[in-house]
């Protein structure tokens, strides 16, 4: 039987793990979700706001900004995109008319609708190897790694 890590035994191995795998199964995962909304003619911040867009049935351009990780400049160009396609539209509210509510078209939802599709079949092709807790805890982990790295901005 093997003896316990010490404390700096245990931090080299986790340092060797996450410079041999965490960094190259990020990039592995974030070149999988470009190819995947890529094919569906998005970009990611794209499909982050139209997956946001979706689910409040009509926010602020400020509500997308607090929600997202993205600046105001991002959210407006990607909306403008969003536009120009006819996958959104913007309305005015009865209540206050200078504030508009972003809204997905028709043609928006039948795009939100192929995406859902195409991750529900994904995880259904992954059966019982995987659980909503296991997607949370990895999610968890990813985020508590993310913020313990050094930001250099």
């Amino acid at each position: 039987m093997s003896e316990p890590m010490n404390d700096q035994e245990n931090v080299d191995a986790m340092v060797a793990v996450l410079c041999d795998h965490y960094v190259n199964e990020v990039y592995v995962a974030n070149r999988a979700a470009i190819n995947f909304v890529n094919h569906f003619g998005l970009n990611l911040q794209t499909a982050v706001l139209l997956r946001r867009i979706a689910a409040n049935k009509g926010i602020t351009v400020s509500q997308l900004t607090k929600e997202t990780p993205f600046s105001m400049s991002v959210v407006s160009t990607q909306i403008g995109k969003l536009l120009k396609d006819d996958q959104v539209e913007m309305k005015t509210t009865a209540d206050d008319r200078r504030t508009k509510l972003v809204f997905l078209t028709n043609k928006g939802v039948r795009l939100h609708h192929k995406i859902e599709k195409s991750i529900r079949e994904s995880v259904e092709s992954l059966g019982d190897t995987i659980s909503t807790e296991k997607i949370d805890d990895a999610i968890k982990l990813i985020e508590q790694l993310g913020a313990s790295l050094p930001t250099f901005e």
